[in-house]
């Protein structure tokens, strides 16, 4: 249930920014937050201070961050709880979950050291984000609900996971050509 108020509040999101109840990190808290980035990167900056400002900073974004990703965490560890899985086995496989989910933060992070500046992140790629992830989590609160047991085998999961592929797709698809359309008339 929580995963998939999780994902329709995403969606909603998605077609209706700025409205409603949202997730995201709001517009009056990134001005500071940016300031707060920036200051730390300043090459005079002391390397103690540098260190506890990113410490302090990265706590504060998990704070923030927490409502837009508990979704998952959420249904997995429902996931291993459905399965009377014991305690040693859920802390390796939530071990193994966290290092997957952070891959992604990983890559990020070395693309940025690596070139030495990040991508900013548009508008669109924003709200793309927000579609997938709710549709996703969704999609798997939708089977937790109907047919756990589709989950319990590679292939079931990837049709789960296939689908709400293909419902992202489409929607992208269907809200790109409205654009499109708009825009011509």
């Amino acid at each position: 249930v929580v995963a998939g108020v999780f994902g329709l509040i995403s969606i909603m999101d998605y077609f209706w920014p700025d409205r409603g109840v949202s997730l995201s990190i709001s517009d009056t808290h990134r001005p500071g937050l940016y300031r707060r980035m920036r200051a730390l990167g300043r090459p005079d900056a002391p390397i103690g201070g540098v260190l506890t400002g990113t410490a302090a900073l990265a706590v504060g974004v998990s704070l923030v961050e927490t409502p837009c990703t508990a979704g998952f965490p959420i249904l997995w560890t429902d996931l291993l709880a459905a399965r009377d899985v014991n305690t040693a086995t859920a802390v390796a496989l939530f071990m193994v979950y966290m290092g997957v989910f952070l891959v992604d933060e990983l890559l990020i992070f070395s693309g940025a050291v690596i070139t030495m500046r990040a991508a900013k992140l548009q508008e669109e790629h924003g709200r793309m984000l927000k579609l997938v992830a709710g549709v996703v989590m969704l999609a798997l609160a939708i089977t937790m609900a109907v047919d756990p047991a589709r989950l319990e085998s590679v292939g079931g999961t990837l049709v789960v996971f296939g689908g709400a592929g293909v419902v992202v797709a489409l929607v992208a698809a269907l809200d790109a050509r409205r654009h499109r359309h708009h825009l011509v008339s």
